[in-house]
């Protein structure tokens, strides 16, 4: 840890140094435990960054601790007591740790508004939001804070500091989780509020602004309600220094290239000091900042952001003894026998269409619905089911990948398949509406020339959790055809047969597509209950053992001689009987530890 005299040179009298220390998009990892596999995942997580925080809060000046948001989901540990009254692991985490102040992601709104405000009210420390109200304005959380603290100068005197910290989420939210936003709350683009807000927290009386703005680096998106408009927010006048976050990226670092207000090498953004930890507790993001007082007051004079890794959890004692009682019932919940199933659940070779763990989330969907229907006016209709791989690669690393043995099924097994809180979603759809949903899908595949050797099979920046499967229907797809050519969708098969343009069904989706825009609201099927996607998992385990429908969601036309390349998981390689129509070599592992295959188009 450098004194401040590497830091800013040597502080004088008036002069003082205030460090900001971060996480975001933590996704529940507090105490390094991987709950899929029921095993300790020590190098990440809270418990792995107390430590560090510790270290750099026995620095000289003064320091705070934030959080950035997408805190709650993302285990079953920090899910206790999300949909219930009791006691919030989160929140007890961030008390054991003496946060200073959080805000809101938008998977903190996974739960619904109720679990979002006990979180706030639990937490201690301020959860401020300044950028979603109701209808009539009123703010669904505090805007804003501002923090009292002391902080000593470069000859050793005390002085009092007003920090004020405006939090901000991604507009997103209000599409991803409309079905607990509805239409009570609205959220306002982040730089309009940050606009509107930063004149108030001055007025307050702060003297140095922290943003906390839940939204990643993008230079493109400068539209208004953009969800990654974390450049667009430092450009807005009064901001001291800004964290940033949502996209589980990390700056500075090479995640970030420099651009037009991006300088990694000094960790800013339009000039301002900013830092945006990555995901699940790997590093914080750490601000470092130069005040001078002036006139009785303090003012930022410079600085500059980067990161601080995590190390071992040595030192992490009293939040390990805080959580355990929490920790020991999160374990035995997840270890309960939950049923059995007849093959291998993996997501290996999602990108081929085969991925039995995506086509038993699809399959429960579909006979829940099914069911549901019965005796209303869409019983008639064929029902077909939505469904992604929600662990498939990607930033996420060759580690991200779900692989469940045949056999038995604990509740940890049914947590992997579905990670998520989404509910059930119903539409009436066409054969049009269906092309229409798997062109998206398509568009994630690269381009492959005739007689093209090794080409990637999938686009560079691919998300494979939007690579979507309808169970029993098939996909042909056109490799050779540009990506937005409508075209590289040749067919679309069920039962033998091209689906006929004006053809109905009934899909079960989620409410997260929905949300999103995935399809028209008025297609929307009234359901006799609300129902988590999770709980017709649960019910078809509960039938008997999983033995998913093998029918491939993808099928490629035949491109003889051209190869193209899957980068996937090294576990794939017990699993390679799955793709023998392609006729896979494997070419070893990459630098990032991806196994990479060599497939015959």
């Amino acid at each position: 840890m450098k004194p401040d005299t590497e830091i800013f040179g040597r502080l004088r009298a008036g002069e003082a140094h205030l460090r900001l220390i971060a996480t975001s998009d933590l996704h529940g990892n507090l105490l390094g435990y991987d709950y899929l596999s029921d095993c300790p995942a020590p190098g990440a997580g809270l418990a792995a960054l107390a430590p560090v925080m510790a270290r750099l809060r026995t620095g000289p000046g003064a320091t705070l601790l934030f959080d950035n948001g997408d805190i709650l989901q993302g285990t079953p540990l920090a899910e206790t007591g999300t949909q219930a009254e009791g006691p919030m692991p989160v929140a007890e985490a961030l008390r054991a740790l003496g946060y200073d102040a959080a805000t809101l992601g938008n998977h903190d709104f996974d739960f619904g508004l109720a679990a979002a405000r006990r979180f706030a009210a639990e937490a201690a420390a301020p959860v401020v939001l300044g950028n979603v109200a109701g209808a009539d304005g009123t703010p669904f959380l505090p805007p804003f804070a501002v923090l009292e603290r002391e902080i000593a100068d470069g000859a050793g005197a005390r002085h009092p500091l007003r920090v004020g910290v405006l939090g901000l989420t991604t507009p997103g939210v209000a599409r991803w989780n409309a079905h607990h936003f509805g239409a009570d709350l609205q959220v306002e683009d982040m730089a309009a509020a940050a606009r509107r807000r930063i004149p108030e927290l001055r007025a307050a009386g702060a003297e140095v602004v922290i943003v906390l703005a839940h939204a990643g680096i993008d230079p493109e998106a400068t539209a208004l309600e953009a969800e990654n408009a974390a450049l667009a927010v430092a450009e807005v006048e009064g901001i001291d220094a800004l964290v940033a976050g949502h996209t589980h990226l990390a700056f500075p670092g090479r995640d970030h290239a420099a651009a037009p207000g991006v300088d990694p090498a000094a960790g800013r953004l339009h000039g301002v000091p900013a830092a945006m930890p990555g995901a699940g507790g790997r590093s914080l993001g750490v601000i470092e900042l130069a005040l001078a007082r002036d006139r009785g007051r303090w003012r930022a004079t410079g600085g500059h952001g980067r990161l601080a890794h995590a190390g071992g959890d040595a030192g992490a004692a009293p939040l390990l003894n805080r959580l355990a009682p929490a920790q020991a019932a999160t374990v035995a919940r997840i270890r309960r026998p939950a049923g059995r199933s007849r093959v291998a659940l993996h997501t290996h070779f999602a990108a081929l269409g085969r991925a039995p763990a995506v086509q038993a989330v699809a399959e429960a969907q579909r006979l829940w619905l099914a069911e549901a229907v019965q005796g209303t006016t869409w019983e008639s209709l064929p029902v077909v089911s939505a469904a992604a791989p929600f662990r498939a690669g990607g930033l996420a690393g060759p580690g991200h990948f779900t692989d469940i043995p045949p056999g038995p099924l604990l509740t940890r097994h049914l947590n992997e398949l579905y990670p998520f809180p989404n509910e059930l979603r119903a539409l009436v759809v066409t054969g049009t509406d269906l092309r229409r949903w798997l062109a998206r899908a398509a568009a994630l595949f690269g381009s492959v020339a005739p007689g093209a050797r090794d080409a990637p099979l999938l686009a560079a920046g691919a998300r494979g959790y939007m690579l979507d499967m309808i169970a029993g229907v098939t996909a042909e797809i056109d490799l050779a055809a540009p990506p937005e050519d409508p075209a590289r969708l040749r067919r679309v098969v069920r039962d033998g047969q091209e689906v006929a343009p004006d053809a109905r069904f009934l899909l079960a989706t989620n409410s997260h597509r929905l949300g999103a825009g995935e399809a028209p609201a008025e297609a929307v099927v009234p359901l006799p209950r609300r129902v988590a996607n999770r709980e017709t998992l649960d019910a078809l385990a509960a039938r008997g053992p999983l033995d998913p429908d093998p029918t491939p969601a993808y099928a490629f036309a035949p491109m003889p001689g051209a190869t193209a390349v899957l980068a996937t998981t090294p576990a794939a390689r017990r699993h390679l009987d799955a793709i023998t129509s392609f006729a896979p070599e494997d070419m070893g592992t990459d630098g990032d530890g991806f196994l990479r295959l060599r497939l015959h188009l």
